[in-house]
């Protein structure tokens, strides 16, 4: 929806970003929805895992909708999968960005 970030990930569905943690980190943030390269085309789910357990999972998001800010506590997780599904329909204009995504930690 016309919001820029000076960093994020963007990720075509399918994907998974692996990304290891400490396991002092307590949260991970971020803004999720599709890319405007996509208009309001493309659909998509994001989900967050911590190890191997599922800590987060959005709802279908469209290119027609605005962004969705999470904050998901992490329980301890060493690794973060970052997740970006087909909604469960074709993968045409899937373009998915985890905006300003953060791990806040302890140390």
């Amino acid at each position: 929806a016309g919001t820029t970030y000076d960093h994020g990930v963007g990720a075509h569905s399918w994907s998974v970003v692996r990304v290891p943690v400490s396991t002092s980190c307590t949260t991970f943030i971020a803004d999720i929805g599709i890319d405007d390269t996509a208009g309001n085309n493309g659909s998509v789910t994001f989900q967050v895992w911590g190890n191997s357990t599922m800590l987060y999972e959005s709802p279908k998001l469209t290119g027609s909708m605005d962004k969705v800010h999470i904050e998901i506590p992490l329980n301890g997780a060493a690794e973060l999968a970052l997740t970006v599904t087909d909604a469960g329909d074709d993968h045409a204009w899937d373009h998915g960005s985890w905006g300003d995504p953060k791990v806040v930690c302890l140390e």
